[in-house]
């Protein structure tokens, strides 16, 4: 009987251990992480997803998109100045974990740097951090103070990523627990006959 219990609770584990894991995917993935950031007026960040973090205007007009270019990924950081804005991202790579595997990974050993001119709206890009240095209006590097984005509704995200975990939790979880429950009890109710008939070991 102990076995029994035992085995239980090691499915009811593994069962909250695939929660987690599908909380954290769907968390990750678009949805709650997804944000709109303003950076300057009229300018903002979107992210939709973990490799679309792109720039557009406030009018939802984008400016910077991944997948317009071969190899660059989400942005990474970004640095505003009066008449330019400044963006770090990293790279993206094919996934292919199978044959026609379309989908894409971001790739954080690469980096490129983009340069908007706020004057006309023109992006120069992608550049390595060499070219990049070399471009107008580009401040030297030890006056160049990278911002990372961050979703400025992060509490709120949070609060609703909880909220759903802790439902799923209990859809799932109660009928794990009301049968460890019934097992426990059935264990202690055999013993307690076997100890009513056998007395005290």
């Amino acid at each position: 009987e102990a076995l029994a219990v035992m085995h239980l609770r090691r499915r009811h584990l593994l069962f909250v251990l695939l929660i987690l894991a599908a909380w954290l995917n769907v968390a990750g993935a678009s949805g709650w992480n997804d944000y709109q950031l303003t950076i300057d007026p009229g300018y903002k960040i979107c992210r939709a997803n973990s490799l679309d973090v792109c720039l557009g205007h406030s009018d939802g007009q984008l400016i910077y998109v991944p997948s317009d270019y071969a190899q660059t990924g989400p942005i990474n950081a970004y640095n505003v100045t009066p008449t330019h804005i400044f963006l770090h991202t990293h790279g993206r790579t094919p996934r292919n974990l199978f044959e026609g595997d379309t989908f894409e990974n971001v790739d954080p050993s690469q980096q490129f740097f983009f340069v908007l001119d706020k004057s006309d709206d023109r992006l120069t890009g992608p550049f390595t951090i060499a070219e990049f240095q070399k471009q107008p209006g580009v401040p030297a590097e030890e006056n160049l103070q990278w911002t990372e984005p961050r979703n400025p509704n992060a509490a709120s995200a949070a609060i609703v990523g909880w909220i759903f975990l802790s439902a799923a939790l209990l859809m799932i979880g109660w009928p794990i627990f009301l049968i460890v429950g019934v097992a426990g009890l059935a264990v202690f109710v055999v013993r307690a006959q076997r100890r009513k008939l056998h007395g005290p070991s």
